[in-house]
């Protein structure tokens, strides 16, 4: 049987005055405002996502393919042409026959895009 509104608010009543009222202690304030201070005190240090070391190398390496390709045009790159491809034994592809469609190819690079980029980012936000 449940107890009407009424007897609940008696029985808690007689609990509150049987556990008394507690004063805090005198400097409470003080430890809960130096608590605060030394909480808001503690602020991370700004740290970019790539780092100089990271842009020289981007740097770096797109002055490399620009001299790359200035000094070797498409035209006139012709070592690829001296390589023998015919004794490299043949690969088949196993999706050859499988059609998918837009919608699918764009979830399945986005899902792809996700999945690299969530240990990236949660590497960042941990440290």
């Amino acid at each position: 049987m449940e107890n009407s509104p009424k007897e609940i608010e008696k029985l808690t009543q007689g609990w509150v005055q049987e556990a008394g009222i507690e004063q805090p202690s005198l400097d409470f304030v003080q430890k809960v405002m130096d608590a605060v201070e030394v909480s808001t005190s503690k602020s991370k240090v700004y740290r970019p996502l790539i780092s100089k070391r990271g842009w020289s190398l981007v740097a770096g390496l797109f002055i490399a393919s620009l001299v790359i390709v200035y000094l070797f045009p498409l035209g006139e790159f012709r070592q690829i042409d001296l390589i023998d491809f015919s004794n490299l034994p043949s690969i088949q592809n196993p999706f050859e026959g499988m059609q998918v469609s837009k919608p699918m190819l764009y979830a399945v690079g986005f899902l792809a895009l996700f999945l690299v980029q969530v240990p990236f980012l949660k590497r960042r936000f941990i440290n």
